[in-house]
């Protein structure tokens, strides 16, 4: 499903509805896979399950793309790597601290962390809904803060323009 989302369809919709709404719609489709993921505590079915990692995947491959771009935008040609460096490495310790939390919620249920998640992506989507997108240019922000504060305020514009903070 991430081949057909990241490979098809951000091929077909990032130009017709711009990165941002189409990043929102991602986290908004995550939200509900996480609400579906959590909800096999009650529908405990092999088919279920495989719906609900489709929906969730669907909503991925939708969502990463699109972040990328927007944070690619948001910094000059000469700090794109720099800012793209440092959403990986956030990225990274995602991954890494997203399991250590959902071993502390497990305990609690088995669907914790995936309602967790959920209320996590309904939130981000929620807030990014009233953000919306990337005002200041690349100039402008290196201009504003410096050059040496330029990437982090980048980033930090591109997460909020996506909800990610």
């Amino acid at each position: 499903m991430d081949i057909v989302a990241q490979g098809f369809l951000t091929g077909k919709l990032l130009p017709r509805v711009g990165a941002s709404v189409l990043a929102k719609s991602g986290l908004a489709i995550n939200a509900i896979g996480f609400a579906f993921v959590a909800c096999l505590i009650f529908v405990p079915r092999v088919e279920f399950l495989l719906v609900s990692i489709m929906i969730f995947t669907l909503g991925d491959g939708l969502f990463q793309p699109s972040v990328n771009a927007i944070i690619s935008n948001a910094a000059s040609a000469g700090a794109q790597s720099l800012v793209q460096s440092a959403n990986q490495s956030q990225q990274a310790l995602a991954r890494m601290l997203g399991p250590l939390l959902a071993a502390v919620l497990s305990p609690l249920s088995l669907s914790a962390p995936y309602r967790a998640g959920g209320v996590d992506c309904g939130c981000r989507r929620c807030a990014a809904f009233g953000l919306g997108a990337i005002t200041s240019t690349g100039a402008e922000l290196a201009h504003k803060n410096g050059p040496f504060r330029f990437a982090d305020t980048a980033l930090d514009s591109a997460q909020l323009s996506a909800g990610l903070i």
